[in-house]
């Protein structure tokens, strides 16, 4: 039996870009320099995928699915440097451009959700709990949800609680 260090013919090589399925992702460029790339910016980016089609939501969820599916993920993926940890997510998501990443998800979504087309999408303003900023104001989001698929299709940051509908049809 095979260890998994042992490449095998299944797994994707995310060196050279995404596969058929997740090549929308191919636009992303990793934003991390020399010695912060320990862990392949693709599977990275394979295992936030996964956990979130999983319904996970946090980096402290991705790393917490991928251990628990670590052997299925080493089907898959390269992992030199076992499972990365949850601080390893975060640092990449604060560094990702989040409209480009919002850009490939979206497309992702359209391509394996093509119903999505003839259903409802439910508009929703938020206030973030604990987000005052040094002015006194809070952090106001605008989500776009899909109810049949219970899917978070895009979110976006506003600059005043005002109508969804306002925040949904302006420039930002």
């Amino acid at each position: 039996m095979p260890s998994n260090n042992t490449p095998s013919t299944k797994k994707i090589d995310l060196r050279r870009g995404f596969p058929e399925g997740l090549e929308m992702f191919d636009l992303l460029e990793d934003p991390r320099t020399s010695n912060a790339t320990r862990h392949p910016f693709g599977s990275l980016i394979f295992i936030a995928l996964s956990s979130i089609i999983c319904g996970m939501d946090t980096c402290e969820d991705f790393a917490r699915f991928a251990k628990a599916r670590k052997d299925w993920l080493c089907k898959w993926i390269e992992l030199p440097h076992g499972i990365p940890c949850a601080n390893t997510f975060l640092r990449l998501f604060a560094a990702i451009d989040p409209a480009e990443f919002g850009e490939c998800l979206l497309a992702f979504v359209k391509t394996f959700s093509p119903e999505l087309k003839d259903r409802l999408i439910n508009i929703d303003g938020k206030t973030l709990r604990g987000s005052r900023k040094t002015d006194e104001s809070t952090v106001q989001i605008v989500s776009a949800w899909a109810q049949y698929n219970g899917l978070t299709l895009a979110q976006q940051a506003v600059d005043q609680k005002s109508n969804e509908i306002t925040a949904v049809s302006s420039d930002n």
